[in-house]
């Protein structure tokens, strides 16, 4: 057997050598040198330049990609601006390539105009021929176009038992619309849209001609602070609406598209693994499996996916780089066991990796992974070292010009974010880049047993993988807060404890998935494989009821984010990897002192007095967050507090707490000083005990009619709070508190003894006051209600929410007329958006507010006593356009 060829980098500029210092040696592959990145005894930039050529490379083009994006490089005269400088800067950099320092100037000038140009070509319109067909509800339509993309299956939120079995599912397509039906004819209309039917569809592939009938609607930027922006990542991918089926029935086949051949049949082999999986996988773990397999994490259960996410292990539903390592590593065990050396070893382990990336659909993290598996092992064949860091840059160039805003992906940071991290942190210079581990293990040293030196090889391997672990939690930790508002140290260990498991599932689901005609094997691999998983399950679960495991908390401020990987950063031009233990105890402090910014104060997680905030109070902020048909008022007194009046919307009851939560942390509130629920209709406190898991709830207070309510849901409420031991409070009309101007409050309605025809009648009516001015929420409040109420001596008020979502089977003028508001606000979904709804309750007197129309609305009562209306716009508060008239204080 030839002996290898001596270490090189697989990546070198040969003509550039002769500038690189004698310190340029390489890095080994293992994340450098314990030098550091730089020199230590100057600064030689063609050295650096040498050793990292694509990690510089990728830099300049996406920055320069992204500045052309973000200021709209679209002009053809700055197009071919950028596209001459490239070409001009690439002939210069090789004519005098002679001169280093010159020909690395140009080659860096031509990479960044690449840049520039190709992200100025990339950037979507700002709208497309579906936009002015659509508004933010549905609108009917009749659409003819081709299907562009496999079908993705997830259960329906909306679902609930009694309900037709075929309605569990919802099944979703990316579409290209060609035609528009419109009076009768049909007329030509171009835009890319996502298409969702109730109910699960296999039938249909990529490449079908559609006539669809549905609701079109327009997807809009949040109405919330602190909502996911939906219409900048869909407008990323050039979709600016949505269509709703509520039945393939409405789905008309015209025939198909031969050019989406290929597409077509990737679409079959997925829906034929998915098929196997669901058929096959035992324990119900089937929408797991098919998670890991070809990358549906939609078809998890939400509440899965959030238990998975608390315990810092959702990275097992997002196919990623561990899962194509895992892929590899089975492959490289199959050819030690074989015998299968060379070209051969080299040729199956990237045809199988490629075929489960494309699998998987080629996500970004899946393409990082590949490519780096591929060239490792390519380099392993030549017998070369490879430095990982040149790998990352090639990677992160393949994906800027898959999609330029690839890098704005949370989860695209943090894949190399992790790669590197091990790379710096847990590999050593004598490591290789990848430890294969089947070599030791099927080869023992002869002086030890078997079962010796396979104890050894566990506990080393486990040794190292919570030291891996530790790592990427640690580096990653700061993106996962801030995008995810988790904290979760359990993942350390818990990490550790799956990665078995999920290696077996992950295997066997494969298995499963792809032999699925030969039955002995998918049952047995099914078993393997939902064995695996359930085993997960139940350690996750474990994981996620452990005290102190995990904290949902509101995101850290920039400058903490900022500081912390400003720590790193310097640490390694300073020191390289030395003193990682210093550093690691650094970082932990660090986050420690990140998470103390949210345990003291009136919002903090601990409660009492904040010793960095003032003492002086502060505004009243009442904020009618927009959550559809539902209610959720934000009360933030002058001290601090945060009270939460009603948490709850119609439909999706295991998600109806997510506007409320991201709302919340981005006013920087991890306590609820008191949850005021006002009566019993689900749509009012469904969020409550999703709220209760993410959030310190001090107490929970209703009416008595509510406490005693034998409806199951509330029954939930009751368990949830008994659970997490949170005190409960009756309310009935004349209690109160408050004993300064600042704030009061008082409840109206409902009496002692009262007793409702229904649940609406016995809402619980608050009145809150500060600085002289009043806001009233009545719930939904209505007939019997609404008449004890009006017979009380009349309330003049400056801000009325609109009893039972602004209905109009409900006349608003006996309240209007006893309140006499400046403001009414309707807290409702579509229905309260129409123009009869305004028309019901718009007055010459007083201004209204529609959540659905206006986004989220603050009254905020200023230390003047100054009544200020504004809504959620744009990404901030802006100023409603009509204005109230003041009251006389009472």
């Amino acid at each position: 057997m030839p002996s290898p060829a001596p270490p090189a980098t697989v990546f070198s500029w040969n003509r550039w050598r002769s500038a690189a210092s004698a310190g340029g040696k390489g890095d080994g592959g293992s994340g450098g040198d314990a030098r550091g990145l730089l020199p230590q005894d100057r600064f030689r930039l063609p050295e650096i330049l040498y050793r990292y050529p694509l990690v510089w490379a990728a830099l300049l083009a996406i920055s320069s990609g992204r500045l052309a994006w973000h200021f709209q490089l679209t002009h053809p005269t700055a197009l071919w601006l950028c596209a001459g400088t490239a070409v001009a800067a690439v002939v210069a950099s090789m004519r005098w390539a002679s001169r280093p320092r010159f020909s690395m100037g140009c080659a860096a000038v031509a990479i960044a105009a690449f840049g520039a140009w190709y992200g100025g070509r990339s950037v979507p319109p700002s709208s497309d021929d579906l936009s002015r067909w659509a508004s933010r509800g549905a609108t009917p339509v009749a659409m003819r176009g081709v299907v562009a993309g496999a079908a993705q299956w997830r259960p329906n939120p909306n679902y609930r038992d009694g309900d037709e079995p075929g309605s569990a599912w919802v099944t979703e397509w990316d579409f290209l619309c060609t035609a528009l039906q419109d009076g009768g004819k049909w007329s030509s209309a171009a835009g890319r849209l996502s298409i969702r039917c109730v109910g699960r569809v296999t039938a249909i592939l990529p490449g079908d001609r559609l006539q669809v009938h549905g609701d079109l609607s327009r997807i809009d930027p949040p109405t919330n602070p602190g909502g996911f922006d939906f219409a900048a990542y869909n407008r990323r991918q050039g979709k600016f609406t949505r269509l709703r089926a509520d039945s393939p029935s409405q789905f008309s086949r015209l025939g198909v598209d031969s050019r989406w051949w290929w597409s077509r049949q990737r679409a079959r082999v997925v829906r034929w693994v998915d098929q196997n999986l669901h058929r096959r996988v035992i324990w119900q773990q089937a929408p797991l499996a098919a998670a890991l397999v070809i990358g549906q994490r939609q078809q998890v259960d939400w509440e899965d996916q959030q238990e998975l996410m608390a315990t810092g292990t959702l990275h097992m539903l997002a196919i990623s780089g561990m899962h194509v390592e895992i892929v590899a590593w089975a492959v490289l065990v199959a050819c030690t066991l074989m015998r299968l050396e060379g070209s051969g070893r080299f040729a199956l382990i990237a045809t199988i990796c490629l075929f489960y990336a494309l699998l998987a659909d080629a996500k970004p993290p899946v393409v990082r992974a590949v490519v780096l598996v591929i060239a490792f092992e390519y380099a392993r064949l030549l017998g070369r070292r490879t430095r990982l860091s040149n790998l990352l840059g090639l990677a992160a160039l393949l994906l800027f010009l898959m999609r330029v805003t690839y890098v704005d992906e949370v989860g695209v940071q943090l894949s190399f974010l992790a790669v590197a991290a091990i790379g710096v942190f847990v590999l050593t210079p004598g490591d290789a880049v990848l430890r294969w581990l089947p070599a030791p293990v099927l080869a023992p040293a002869a002086d030890r047993s078997l079962l010796r030196s396979l104890g050894r090889q566990v506990g080393s391997a486990a040794q190292s993988m919570l030291r891996l672990s530790f790592w990427v939690w640690l580096v990653t930790c700061p993106l996962v807060w801030t995008h995810f508002h988790v904290l979760a140290p359990i993942a350390i260990p818990l990490n550790v404890l799956v990665a078995l498991p999920l290696a077996l599932s992950l295997i066997a689901g494969l298995l499963t998935g792809v032999l699925g005609w030969c039955p002995i094997v998918a049952h047995a691999s099914g078993a393997v494989c939902g064995s695996g998983l359930w085993a997960i399950g139940q350690l996750v679960a474990a994981a996620a009821d452990i005290p102190g495991g995990h904290w949902w908390l509101p995101a850290p401020p920039l400058w903490w984010t900022l500081v912390f990987y400003a720590v790193i950063v310097v640490h390694l031009l300073v020191r390289g990897t030395r003193g990682r233990r210093e550093l690691a105890i650094g970082l932990v402090a660090w986050v420690c002192l990140g998470a103390g910014l949210f345990a003291w104060g009136p919002r903090g997680f601990w409660g009492g007095k904040n010793p960095l905030s003032s003492e002086s109070p502060g505004a009243c902020n009442v904020t009618f967050l927009d959550v559809g048909h539902g209610t959720a008022v934000v009360i933030e007194k002058p001290d601090g507090g945060v009270w939460l009046y009603d948490a709850g919307r119609l439909g999706a009851a295991g998600q109806s707490y997510r506007d409320i939560a991201a709302a919340l942390w981005a006013m920087h509130v991890a306590r609820i000083e008191r949850v005021i629920i006002s009566h019993a209709d689900a749509d009012h406190y469904n969020a409550v005990v999703g709220l209760a898991d993410r959030f310190v709830i001090a107490h929970v207070s209703s009416t008595p009619q509510f406490w005693e309510s034998s409806d199951p849901w509330v029954r939930q409420v009751h368990t949830a709070l008994d659970k997490r031991a949170i005190p409960r409070d009756t309310w009935w009309a004349g209690t109160q508190g408050g004993v300064s101007d600042d704030f009061r409050w008082r409840v109206l309605h409902p009496p002692a003894h009262f007793d409702p025809a229904n649940d609406n009648a016995a809402s619980l009516c608050l009145l809150l006051e500060s600085r002289n001015k009043r806001v009233l929420l009545p719930g939904d409040l209505e007939g019997d209600g609404l008449l004890e109420l009006i017979e009380l001596p009349p309330r003049p008020c400056h801000v009325l929410m609109a009893p039972h979502h602004g209905s109009l089977t409900v006349d608003p003028r006996p309240l209007i007329q006893w309140c006499q508001p400046d403001w009414i606000v309707i807290s409702g979904g579509h229905r309260a958006g129409r123009a009869e709804v305004a028309r019901h309750y718009r007055g010459a007197r007083h201004g209204l507010a529609v959540t659905f129309s206006d986004g989220a609305t603050r009254c905020q009562i200023d230390p003047n006593g100054k009544l200020h209306v504004r809504h959620w716009a744009t990404g901030g508060w802006r100023p409603l356009p009509s204005e109230g008239s003041s009251l006389p204080p009472q």
